[in-house]
């Protein structure tokens, strides 16, 4: 019996230095302290951060470092040296951006290692290369980053992964690295990133940031052109026009769809293609309009003729009988009859809409001089005006030969009867009149009207290209 008891005693006592063991893994047993969960300090920007962990006091001069690891069961993980220092341990690590770390304080002894609770935290995004400047085949790129003992390269590429990127030696500026990218090809989706390494440090790449090369489209009116030089506003897609671009092309950069409005003749001057002005004396006026993109540069506008119309008036001066007069035509006059609007000398056309809206008027918008002397049959002479085309019913427009009288320096005012006829834009008007002088009295008689085509030069299409 007492064998017995003895054996329990033994056990009990055996029992008793095992847990003794036990406590020196997760308890304050043995002055190991149970301790707390760890703390992230420092700029995130810079990636190089401090670790740290109360533990109380170290009278037992404890070895403490940090497990720290990217995956949740610590395994692979990095074990960093730490400092004791007035009741905490510290650490300072380099890290990545844009990731997640677990991190464990850990102190040992010779009867084992207290752990502290696994810490979760994740680092920042440290940003993403800017770009500016961007043309058809060069951008300038441009990465933030105060710490100056990291070398940085540019890497640009046609894949968003960077497969086969090309890369750029980056210069230091200030708190940033720079790098003027060339030889892109244009109107092309690129992305840009920036990678940045350090001896004995972190290396990584920022996320990638896209950028489309611009694209460019041109055109051109030869100057050998009969019609003589035009003009050009581009539309862009955001609604910006540019001001009457070139007296004979055009170039730009395309960044969405644009409007390219073309004009002949060229105009100098500032105004809009909403307005361009438009005068009686213009013996044409071509305009078109084509829309072009990044996808698409090459158009043609078909330019669309906005005629004049001209009126011929063929004097053809007769003398019957041989009849003398001191008489003779100083002037041919085509006016408006006073009934209708009067006769268009100034205007402006809407290069979108063809609308012509007139700013100008006059009741005589043409007065041509002659010296046409009514003594005797003379060969006729022909005299003509390109008007604006602004249409005129029979009767609205009046015709009047001005006669001066060198016997009495009187001068006389011949209306002319004209045929019935519309005046409109695109036609010729042809009226032979002839005056006769029969010596006491001036008789004026007109043809029927000659209408024929009036197609000057006819009509020549722009075409744009890249």
């Amino acid at each position: 019996m007492k064998k017995k008891i003895y054996q329990l005693m033994a056990c009990v006592a055996m029992a008793a230095s095992m847990l003794t063991a036990c406590q020196d893994l997760d308890s304050a047993y043995n002055n190991l302290p149970v301790l707390g969960e760890v703390a992230l300090s420092g700029s995130q920007q810079e990636l190089t951060m401090t670790l740290t962990c109360q533990s109380g006091s170290n009278n037992f001069s404890t070895n403490g470092y940090f497990l720290l690891s990217r995956s949740g069961d610590m395994n692979e993980a990095e074990q960093v040296g730490a400092a004791y220092l007035n009741g905490q341990w510290t650490a300072t690590v380099d890290l990545l951006p844009a990731t997640t770390y677990y991190a464990q304080l850990c102190l040992e002894r010779k009867h084992g290692v207290a752990r502290g609770p696994v810490t979760e935290f994740t680092t920042s995004n440290i940003g993403e290369v800017r770009v500016s400047s961007v043309t058809s085949s060069s951008a300038y790129l441009y990465y933030t980053w105060k710490r100056d003992d990291y070398s940085a390269t540019f890497l640009v590429s046609t894949s968003p992964d960077l497969t086969g990127a090309t890369q750029y030696d980056a210069r230091r500026s200030g708190n940033s690295y720079y790098a003027n990218v060339s030889g892109l090809s244009s109107g092309t989706k690129y992305y840009a990133a920036v990678r940045l390494s350090r001896t004995g440090g972190v290396s990584f790449t920022t996320p990638t940031t896209e950028f489309t090369t611009l694209t460019t489209a041109s055109a051109s009116i030869s100057g050998s052109d009969i019609l003589g030089y035009g003009g050009f506003f581009v539309e862009g897609s955001d609604g910006s026009v540019s001001s009457n671009a070139s007296g004979n092309s055009w170039e730009g950069y395309i960044t969405g769809e644009t409007n390219i409005y073309v004009y002949k003749p060229y105009q100098k001057g500032s105004f809009s293609y909403q307005n361009v002005p438009l005068y009686y004396y213009q013996e044409y006026f071509e305009y078109g309009r084509t829309t072009i993109s990044p996808t698409n540069t090459k158009g043609t506008c078909s330019m669309q003729r906005l005629s004049t119309y001209q009126v011929e008036l063929n004097i053809l001066p007769h003398s019957t009988n041989g009849a003398t007069t001191s008489r003779s035509i100083t002037s041919v006059e085509i006016a408006n009859s006073g009934t209708a609007q009067a006769i268009c000398t100034a205007a402006t056309v809407n290069l979108a809409t063809g609308v012509i809206t007139p700013t100008k008027n006059s009741s005589a918008v043409w007065s041509q001089s002659a010296k046409i002397a009514l003594a005797s049959e003379k060969a006729s002479q022909l005299y003509y005006r390109s008007i604006i085309p602004l249409s005129f019913g029979d009767g609205e427009v009046k015709v009047n030969i001005v006669l001066n009288n060198t016997s009495n320096m009187t001068y006389e005012v011949v209306p002319v009867t004209l045929p019935a006829s519309t005046w409109k834009g695109g036609e010729r008007y042809t009226y032979d009149i002839r005056v006769n002088y029969t010596r006491n009295d001036v008789e004026v008689t007109v043809s029927d009207v000659k209408v024929t085509p009036w197609n000057n030069n006819g009509n020549t299409n722009i075409d744009i290209y890249d």
